[in-house]
């Protein structure tokens, strides 16, 4: 054979296995969607991505040991989704958080979780790349977080949380590129985030959540956007009776900004006032806060001592160092109590005789 019959047979053979081999797979991660329907599912997790959807769904556990009840082993070392991250009907999960690692999903779902409550624990994603929706979880009542979030991706949807009461602040949030849709929310009282919001492309719809009586989060979005430029439309109408019905872009200007809130921190006994982070929301001066603001608390005791209590936070009875706060809309005080730390005493002894 030729030297040039024998380069071009083996020319040909390296292109054949390099067609055969799979692409390199980076570590800790998983190619492709995963589902995840069991705790022991949960507990066995172990990528930093996953580069398609990312499901937790128990519906059809016959055994209620094995539903979800414990996120920590996935949060506490996810990094990103590619395509999606979805809960979608979850029995017994209540509490999602502590995705503080997660800085890009490719979507972010919660549909149809009948006990969860809270959601929180997402300060470091920066981006989406589809829908943020959450639909029909009728024990929820608290979303906090997502300071950092500054675009959703597509539409961002709130709709049928009957016991909703708190939704983020979404502070840094410049885009909707598709729609704003808060819908059959029953319990929500107001909206106080959005103040750098500059972009909804599609349709602006508040509607039908009878206790929003306060949408100054919108306020400088409808300053700027009066009347609003979006492609789809304006539907603000049947929320609380206090506001007009239907509303345009002027009446939310007319209703004016969000007032900002003072928080006074104090002690008793040996240490340090709480310190409070952020240390103000955007739109307000230092030490004030816009209500439904989501503020984390760390107290410094002196040595020897320790935290027994606190006053005006989410957990009162915690001896932990730090806590949360979310900004009632008044002047709010919050306060720890330190007392002298308590140590195990164990006693023995050698020979007969009692301790």
């Amino acid at each position: 054979m030729s030297s040039g019959k024998k380069f071009a047979l083996v020319l040909l053979t390296w292109l054949v296995a390099s067609l055969n081999t799979p692409p390199a797979i980076a570590a800790g991660e998983y190619v492709g969607d995963l589902d995840l329907r069991t705790q022991a599912d949960v507990d066995a997790f172990d990528y930093t991505s996953v580069t398609g959807t990312l499901y937790f769904w128990d519906l059809d556990n016959e055994d209620p040991s094995d539903d979800i009840v414990d996120l920590s082993p996935v949060s506490s070392v996810l990094e990103s989704v590619g395509e999606g991250l979805w809960f979608d009907t979850t029995k017994s999960l209540t509490a999602v958080g502590g995705f503080e690692n997660v800085t890009s999903l490719g979507g972010l779902y919660f549909y149809n979780n009948e006990s969860l409550v809270s959601v929180s624990g997402f300060n470091n994603l920066l981006t989406l790349g589809d829908n943020m929706e959450w639909y029909a979880n009728y024990a929820l009542t608290t979303i906090t977080g997502f300071r950092q979030l500054q675009t959703s991706g597509n539409s961002l949807e709130i709709i049928e949380n009957p016991l909703l009461t708190t939704i983020p602040m979404f502070e840094s949030m410049i885009a909707i590129p598709g729609q704003l849709f808060i819908y059959d929310n029953a319990s929500l009282p107001r909206i106080t985030g959005f103040n750098s919001l500059d972009l909804i492309s599609n349709a602006f719809v508040v509607s039908l959540n009878p206790e929003l009586g306060d949408l100054c989060g919108f306020y400088n979005f409808a300053a700027a956007h009066n009347p609003f430029d979006g492609s789809g439309d304006v539907i603000i109408s049947d929320n609380h009776p206090s506001f007009p019905s239907p509303a345009s872009m002027q009446d939310i200007v007319d209703a004016g900004p969000c007032e900002c809130y003072a928080l006074t921190t104090s002690h008793t006994g040996l240490g340090s006032d709480p310190a409070a982070f952020p240390a103000n929301s955007n739109a307000c001066p230092a030490g004030e806060y816009l209500a439904s603001e989501l503020i984390d608390l760390t107290a410094t005791p002196d040595s020897g001592w320790g935290v027994q209590g606190w006053s005006g936070t989410v957990e009162d009875s915690s001896t932990s160092n730090t806590n949360q706060l979310i900004m009632p809309a008044s002047d709010t005080v919050v306060s720890v109590t330190y007392g002298p730390a308590c140590y195990l005493l164990t006693s023995s002894i050698s020979g007969s005789g009692a301790n």
